[in-house]
């Protein structure tokens, strides 16, 4: 297992855990928790407060970044889960899969002109 770097932002101190270690590790002179910053982070100086503090609002902006993402594939997956599911009802609930696909396009198409974009008939 490789070790990475474990950060307290409270008094500058950083430690090298093993990855398997994922749980909450306390700083030895603190007691406080680490924040797990990786493998390969430049560590600023004890005393370089300013670049300290830059270092965890880039962090936590990552983690706020990675969170976003992970709730927008999230709900593009539940989203397309539900049409396939609504796809599927209307192919079922059809006698006869052409009009099955004719109601499946319409739906579609009104779902891709909206607003401006909406084609005049």
């Amino acid at each position: 297992m490789e070790n990475t770097t474990w950060a307290c932002f409270d008094c500058h101190e950083t430690y090298r855990r093993s990855t398997a270690n994922d749980e909450i590790v306390p700083c030895a002179k603190c007691n406080k928790h680490c924040m797990n910053i990786g493998f390969e982070i430049n560590i600023p100086k004890k005393n370089d407060t300013k670049s300290w503090d830059k270092l965890y609002i880039k962090l936590k902006k990552q983690e706020r970044d990675r969170n976003e993402a992970s709730i927008k594939e999230s709900v593009r997956l539940k989203h397309d889960i539900e049409q396939n599911e609504l796809r599927l009802d209307i192919i079922e609930s059809s006698k006869d899969n052409k009009t099955a696909l004719k109601t499946i396009n319409k739906q579609l198409k009104k779902r891709a002109y909206t607003g401006e974009n909406k084609p005049n008939k």
